[in-house]
């Protein structure tokens, strides 16, 4: 943490096992607790046959761009994207968006802002780029399927299966 009160994520190339005792040593006696703290868990997007958001379609200036979605959850989601383009992308730019589910299914009028932007250190010359986005608004229906997505997610990661229909 800095004199102003940013966190700084540190990634060690190859550490020694000595290298990574000293560090567990040094948190352990005067390390910090995490500054936030997380209210919902991230619903990862990979398991393809658990029912989620996979593809973010957002215009950003005069440009559309196809970000994946890499996890998700009721107040936002972390995106990645691979190219160009997104260079005056920062902190608290606001974004106009639709979701693409792994169903084939579109949710519209999404918007959201930008709470972090990270790129790793080797990723630099690919231009990848992972976002963080709060949503900041969108239509009634669409929150609602979106939250019926996200309750879907989790019955079948606890195997169990959503009601039909019928029996609503």
């Amino acid at each position: 943490t800095s004199a102003a009160g940013s966190i700084y994520s540190l990634r060690f190339i190859n550490p020694s096992a000595l290298l990574l005792r000293q560090i567990e040593k040094d948190v352990a006696t005067s390390g910090i607790p995490s500054p936030w703290i997380r209210g919902l868990p991230r619903l990862d997007t990979s398991a393809k046959h658990l029912p989620a958001p996979v593809v973010a379609i957002a215009i950003f200036g005069a440009a559309t761009f196809y970000l994946n979605v890499k996890n998700f959850t009721l107040g936002g989601l972390l995106l990645e994207y691979n190219g160009a383009g997104l260079d005056s992308l920062e902190v608290g730019s606001r974004l106009e968006f639709y979701l693409v589910t792994n169903a084939g299914e579109r949710l519209n009028g999404i918007s959201g802002s930008v709470t972090h932007i990270s790129t790793e250190l080797r990723d630099v010359i690919s231009g990848q780029v992972q976002i963080g986005l709060k949503f900041t608004g969108m239509p009634p229906a669409t929150e609602l399927r979106y939250r019926e997505i996200i309750r879907e997610h989790c019955l079948a990661l606890r195997g169990e299966a959503p009601p039909s229909a019928d029996a609503v």
